[in-house]
């Protein structure tokens, strides 16, 4: 079995690149569906960001229940919380600097 550490490792990155393909997703589909229909408040990058905050917070909420839920020993819930703080801070981060203030950030391995 992998050291935790690479189990760690390996969740947090899949786990924040589901949580930001959801949120781009979110973002652009309420956008372009703001832009054809023209809903103004659509348009807002507040309410598209609080739209997109309230979707990926449902989706890691059911992922951090269950996980906890599973969890059996001390260990296993550090393990679990350190996941899941390290997934939402980042994910946070970037909604707050990339969403609300417009702020470019370096270009990563993701690409869309």
């Amino acid at each position: 079995m992998a050291p935790r550490f690479v189990t760690g490792a390996i969740l947090s990155n899949c786990f924040i690149l589901l949580l930001y393909s959801m949120g781009r997703f979110t973002t652009r589909s309420l956008l372009l569906l703001g832009k054809q229909s023209n809903i103004e408040i659509l348009t807002s990058r507040l309410f598209i960001t609080a739209i997109t905050f309230a979707v990926l917070a449902i989706m890691f909420v059911f992922p951090l229940i269950a996980a906890f839920k599973r969890a059996e020993t001390e260990k296993s819930k550090n393990w679990l919380t350190s996941v899941f703080v390290a997934v939402g801070v980042t994910e946070c981060l970037y909604l707050i600097f990339k969403q609300v203030f417009w702020v470019s950030l370096a270009r990563g391995v993701i690409f869309w």
